[in-house]
């Protein structure tokens, strides 16, 4: 007969009791969830060249198949969806602009969407133009963080892309997903870093010396 020891046994207690505390806590149904834009690190100061430069940010273009949640956590209990408290284009193009803002740049947001063909942009607009396509944004089980993006900076002079990217964040934890708290650090953090890594590229800053007003 194997004997099981009982430190092993209260072990087990523990692990068994805090997963249904665990459970039993989760809430289900559909949850709002705030996604704001959390800088990786403090953005340098862009260069002159650069600075004297407007920046139009446009509404992103929503990719996905399933544009109304950007979690879906399983739980025994039931499933827990997150619905952002907005329009997740409008969320990353503020998001992008914060991040231009802190370089020392002067930002517009444009409140329109552009469908990133360089025929559309419009005479009126700013120097410069970013726009974005959303291919995946979602929080899960297995993965914390699964973001796929495409920026696209534009100039309407001459009507021309200067840069085209496509970037992608993923954090990969096979622990359990809970609470509000860890769905929305997961999902801000991995954004937030995809676009400080985006504009810290040093390709694209001398693509932009190259615009003229």
């Amino acid at each position: 007969m194997t004997r099981i020891r009982s430190g092993n046994v209260r072990f087990l207690i523990l692990v068994l009791g805090s997963l249904a505390a665990l459970w039993g806590c989760a809430r289900t149904g559909v949850l709002p969830i705030d996604l704001s834009y959390t800088p990786s690190a403090p953005a340098a100061k862009a260069e002159p060249d650069v600075a004297r430069l407007t920046f139009g940010v446009a509404q992103f273009v929503d990719n996905r198949q399933q544009k109304e949640f950007v979690a879906e956590i399983p739980w025994p209990s039931g499933v827990a969806q997150y619905k952002p408290t907005k329009l997740l284009g409008a969320i990353i193009a503020e998001a992008v602009g914060k991040r231009l803002e802190a370089a020392g740049l002067k930002v517009v947001q444009l409140g329109e969407t552009w469908n990133l063909e360089p025929g559309s942009l419009k005479d009126n607009w700013p120097d410069v133009v970013i726009g974005c396509r959303i291919d995946q944004f979602l929080a899960t089980t297995k993965v914390d963080a699964d973001v796929s993006l495409t920026l696209i900076v534009a100039t309407p002079r001459g009507k021309r892309i200067i840069y085209e990217k496509g970037i992608i964040g993923r954090a990969d934890d096979t622990r359990l997903v809970s609470y509000e708290s860890r769905v929305k650090s997961a999902l801000s953090n991995t954004y937030s870093t995809s676009i400080d890594e985006f504009f810290k590229d040093s390709l694209l800053m001398r693509q932009l010396s190259t615009v003229r007003r």
